[in-house]
């Protein structure tokens, strides 16, 4: 059984289908052994609400905790990049990102 999902909507646009409700849900693990109850992480462009949860897993719940933040920010196209490595010997990676998400 996988412990996390991805989805995309490339394929859902193009087949005119509805978007999945999120972009990633994972299984953290059970809230203590054998209470049956799973920390979930769920991350979505816009808030799932309760019938939507209860469409996903299939039954109601027993508590939710939504922290609601952009996950997924849009990022500009720019010209200029940071350096990758701003001294010698520190990579900075994360300095790559605009030119990904473009």
């Amino acid at each position: 059984m996988p412990t996390t999902i991805l989805t995309t909507s490339h394929s859902a646009k193009e087949r005119g289908v509805p978007l999945p409700p999120f972009q990633s849900i994972t299984y953290h693990g059970e809230t203590y052994p054998g209470s049956g109850e799973w920390v979930v992480k769920i991350f979505s462009l816009a808030p799932i609400d309760d019938y939507e949860l209860n469409v996903i897993f299939g039954a109601r719940p027993t508590w939710v905790r939504r922290k609601i933040f952009r996950s997924y920010p849009a990022l500009r196209p720019t010209s200029s990049y940071p350096p990758v490595e701003p001294v010698k010997g520190l990579h900075y990676l994360a300095a790559m990102e605009p030119w990904v998400s473009t």
